[in-house]
C-alpha cells in the first residue's frame, strides 16, 4: 500500500553533481538535487508542478524550480547566470511520472503521465532571502510536440507537393528537440483516391 505520491520530472540531460560524476537529471517534489553550474554547487528543488491536457490543444506542464547556492561555496558573491539555466533546461525533452512511495520512502511504482514533451520557455527571477542569500526561481513552460504546429515559424502552405516524399521528409530533418528527432514514418499512411465512376 502506497503511503505517498509525488511527481517526478525527468529531463534528457546529464548534470554534474557534487562528486563531479555525471548523472541523469530528474526532479521530485520532495527531494533536493545538487548540481554544479559555473563551478558552484546549487541545491535544486522542484517547488510546484501543474499538468494540463486539453482536447485539440498541446499538453502543458508548468513547473517551478528553485536554485539555492550551497553554504560554504567560495564564490559567495556570484549569482547564477540565466545562460547557465537556459543551457540546462531549454529545448530539453521531458517526461512526467507519478511515483508512489511506502512509509520508509522506498519507491513502489511509477506511472508515466506525459512523454516526449519539451521545454519551450523559462522565466527566471532572483529573490533575496531574509538571511541575505539569493535564491533563483525558474518557471518552466513545457509543452507536447504538437506545440510546434501552433508557432508561426512552423506554419507553412505547400502547393503541388506530395505529403510524404516532399513535405514530411523535409520537415523531419528540420525539427529536433533535445536528443529526439521527429522520424518519418509512412507505414500507416492512407492514399486517398477518387472513385473513377463518381468523377
Amino acid at each position: 500500500m502506497a503511503d505517498s505520491y509525488h511527481y517526478r520530472l525527468c529531463f534528457d540531460k546529464k548534470v554534474k553533481g557534487k562528486d563531479e560524476e555525471e548523472s541523469d537529471l530528474w526532479l521530485e517534489n520532495t527531494e533536493e538535487t545538487q548540481v554544479v553550474l559555473d563551478d558552484v554547487i546549487y541545491d535544486m528543488t522542484l517547488r510546484g508542478i501543474a499538468f494540463n491536457r486539453k482536447i485539440y490543444q498541446p499538453g502543458e506542464i508548468e513547473a517551478e524550480i528553485s536554485f539555492l547556492k550551497e553554504s560554504g561555496n567560495k564564490e559567495e558573491d556570484t549569482d547564477l547566470s540565466v545562460t547557465s539555466v537556459s543551457d540546462l533546461f531549454l529545448k530539453s525533452c521531458v517526461s512526467l511520472y507519478l511515483v508512489s512511495h511506502d512509509h520508509q520512502g522506498h519507491e513502489i511504482s511509477r506511472q508515466l503521465i506525459a512523454k516526449d514533451y519539451f521545454v519551450y520557455e523559462l522565466n527566471p527571477r532572483l529573490v533575496r532571502q531574509p538571511d541575505g542569500s539569493k535564491m533563483m526561481f525558474v518557471r518552466l513552460s513545457i509543452f507536447s510536440m504538437d506545440k510546434l504546429m501552433t508557432l508561426d515559424k512552423s506554419s507553412h502552405v505547400f502547393v503541388s507537393k506530395k505529403l510524404g516524399s516532399n513535405i514530411m521528409s523535409e520537415a523531419c530533418k528540420k525539427y529536433a528537440v533535445g536528443s529526439h528527432v521527429l522520424k518519418e514514418n509512412h507505414d500507416h499512411r492512407q492514399c486517398l483516391r477518387y472513385n473513377q465512376e463518381a468523377v
